[in-house]
């Protein structure tokens, strides 16, 4: 199996959670924009005598960034959902090789050799399809 092949499969393991790495960086992206124009429109509103509806001017402020906030938390929760799925998907067929290969060839170095790539190696392919949700959210927004 090819790096593409495998990288294919993982996206179809759970394609809605992979989906939404995209669109959620997108909407981060935009979020920050509208952020930025709200504050700008609060303080181009802002009287130089403080009157009784100053809470007013700040509503659509805490609107903001109320979702600002929501904003972050749904991206981190689908991020974490993702590269934690995705990860012991690699991990559990790597044992499931492992298991299957008789004695000795199981695993050809060291046993702390072999963790560490258990570890490490799935955590770099995890995340080298993270950067490729990130670039498509990039490539779009700009």
């Amino acid at each position: 199996m090819n790096s593409r092949q495998l990288l294919w499969n993982l996206i179809c393991y759970r394609p809605a959670s992979y989906a939404c790495k995209p669109l959620l960086m997108l909407v981060c992206y935009s979020e920050r924009i509208i952020f930025g124009l709200t504050i700008q429109a609060f303080f181009n509103a802002l009287p130089i005598q403080i009157r009784p509806g100053l809470f007013l001017l700040f509503l659509p402020w805490l609107i903001a960034l109320t979702i600002r906030l929501l904003v972050a938390y749904f991206t981190t929760y689908g991020n974490a959902r993702f590269e934690f799925s995705t990860r012991s998907l690699l991990q559990r067929n790597l044992l499931q090789h492992i298991l299957e290969q008789p004695g000795v060839r199981a695993i050809p170095g060291s046993i702390g050799a072999a963790i560490s790539h258990f570890r490490d190696d799935t955590s770099i392919i995890v995340k080298l399809l993270s950067s490729y949700g990130e670039i498509f959210a990039l490539c779009i927004y700009t």
